[in-house]
């Protein structure tokens, strides 16, 4: 069927993440909907790019779940307007599961030799904010 071969894309702005295991768990959820092609969500950007079937499920089903889970989720103002053709991928026999979301490189923070000679022990307090999951704290 020429459905079959026809996938769509929406961009839903979520709001609400605050780590990779926020990420993790929209990924997860969505990937499993029916429908549902592939799935990438950006801490950075508050967003997700869902590839989907337009027979099976639609962006305002997406967004619902995410809703569901405790993030305030819309539909972007500015959806991509993108047909995949999957025949080329059918013919040749490769298959795209995944979006790939660009990768992110650590970052070290340098410290003075001075702040590595001292050794005399204080104490820091330190007021964080936004933490809302087990996951963060264990950070």
């Amino acid at each position: 069927r020429s459905s079959d071969l026809l996938t769509r894309i929406t961009v839903i702005d979520i709001q609400g993440m605050t780590c990779n295991s926020c990420v993790q768990s929209i990924e997860g959820v969505i990937s499993k909907k029916n429908g549902v092609k592939s799935v990438c969500v950006s801490l950075a950007d508050n967003h997700g790019t869902v590839e989907y079937d337009p027979a099976l499920t639609s962006p305002e089903t997406l967004r619902d779940a995410i809703d569901d889970m405790g993030f305030e989720a819309s539909i972007s103002a500015d959806p991509p307007v993108l047909l995949i053709d999957h025949s080329l991928e059918k013919q040749s026999g490769s298959q795209g599961k995944h979006l790939h979301r660009p990768s992110t490189q650590p970052f070290k923070v340098a410290s003075s030799k001075d702040d590595q000679d001292t050794k005399t022990p204080a104490k820091c307090y330190i007021k964080i904010t936004g933490m809302t999951c087990a996951s963060c704290v264990a950070k």
